[in-house]
């Protein structure tokens, strides 16, 4: 942590004068890593190999954008190009550099090819690294130096700009029979329709039932399981019960932002003229709230994140894979329909939006559910003057065009 004011200027002055040959940049996005990077590269007149290890092959072109952008042209013709999963080729080759990209990605089937790995520098870029994957860091590089700027620092010192966050309470309908769900799916009797206060009736006799609910009552059901899940493992210590409770976390908060499409719809039509990127939960739900859809499984998603970047559309729905390592240009808002409990994942999300000069971000949620812990967690790291809420479209509308 540095306790004196910061610009990216004096991050790379302050990283020039590390004594260690192995550095670890822990920076927000946005603060231009991949740039230090090269500087650093530059700056050590790297005459020899250079490798850079990155999540995925489609964050490669970025980097080759990267050294034409700021004139490091010449270095290309020295560089080779691996992902974490296949970092292990290069076990016991030898390099003048290697930068690692988004440096929580070293896994350890990774390590066991970086260990052997001999390189003159070392480069570890990131924005957000556990304190036990640092430790394991230090011991593949026992002299690793950590270099951390939090973001709000950087929003404090002006590197990145404060943004506006705009609230939407949402609540769960509990009058409406909406939802269902098997109860005893492993039983194998035709299913029978039962109300949702008759389910403990049969869940003893082990009949396969479908429980027909509200929103409120589903998510009850969730929770239910969760807690459950939570209280076996804390009981027994048994791994099993921590992925059950781990995956029933995770089915709670995808529900809750599965059922905001019709919210996310209306918001998007609201700010048709701005530039907006929609943070999504699943594959399906990017292609149900935008026709740029950005996922795994679409052959475009290269050229419509190139087609943002250029203007020539404004609005993409994402899952995960913009999360980190994407760069994208002039994105001002954020509409986060999926929340995340983990705070990597927070981190990075933010980060895609805090290259605006003025960024908003949307958050639609649930009161009294989850999300709404998640939430309050998350409104530390932003400026309270600029947290406001949202009762209508309308309200919605002004407070973005008064950012």
């Amino acid at each position: 942590m540095n306790s004196h004011k910061l610009s990216r200027e004096s991050i790379f002055e302050d990283i020039k004068s590390v004594q260690s040959n192995h550095i670890l940049c822990e920076l927000p996005t946005g603060t231009g890593k991949s740039k230090i990077a090269l500087d650093f590269l530059h700056f050590k007149n790297i005459q020899g190999k250079i490798l850079i290890v990155v999540p995925r092959l489609v964050l490669i072109n970025n980097w080759i954008d990267e050294f034409k952008k700021w004139g490091y042209d010449s270095y290309l013709n020295n560089v080779e190009f691996t992902t974490y999963i296949s970092v292990v080729k290069f076990a016991n080759k030898h390099f003048d550099i290697v930068i690692f990209d988004e440096a929580h990605h070293l896994t350890e089937r990774a390590i066991s090819g970086v260990e052997t790995i001999i390189s003159t520098y070392t480069i570890l870029l990131s924005a957000t690294v556990t304190k036990e994957h640092k430790i394991t860091l230090k011991s593949i590089w026992p002299d690793l130096y950590v270099y951390t700027v939090r973001m709000r620092q950087a929003i404090e010192d002006n590197i990145l700009p404060d943004p506006k966050v705009v609230l939407i309470q949402l609540k769960l309908n509990n009058t409406d029979i909406t939802e269902s769900y098997v109860l005893n799916p492993k039983s194998s009797n035709l299913p029978i329709p039962i109300s949702y206060n008759d389910r403990f009736k049969y869940l003893k006799s082990k009949t396969r039932c479908i429980v027909k609910c509200t929103q409120q009552q589903y998510y009850d059901m969730l929770s239910y399981e969760v807690d459950k899940c939570k209280s076996l493992y804390h009981r027994t210590g048994n791994k099993g019960f921590y992925f059950m409770w781990q995956k029933a976390a995770g089915d709670r908060l995808k529900y809750l932002s599965s059922i905001k499409n019709e919210t996310a719809l209306r918001i998007l039509r609201g700010l048709d003229n701005y530039r907006t990127l929609t943070f999504c939960n699943s594959i399906e739900q990017t292609k149900q709230l935008g026709k740029y859809c950005i996922n795994s499984a679409n052959d475009k998603s290269i050229e419509y994140l190139d087609k943002f970047n250029r203007h020539k559309i404004n609005h993409i729905t994402a899952c995960n894979m913009v999360n980190e390592g994407v760069n994208l240009v002039d994105c001002q808002v954020g509409i986060f329909v999926a929340i995340n409990s983990s705070d990597i994942m927070i981190k990075q999300k933010n980060g895609r939006i805090l290259r605006h000069q003025k960024p908003i971000i949307i958050i639609p949620y649930y009161t009294g559910t989850r999300e709404e812990e998640i939430v309050d967690k998350m409104l530390l790291n932003y400026n309270p003057s600029l947290v406001v809420k949202a009762k209508t479209l309308r309200e919605l509308k002004n407070e973005v065009s008064n950012r």
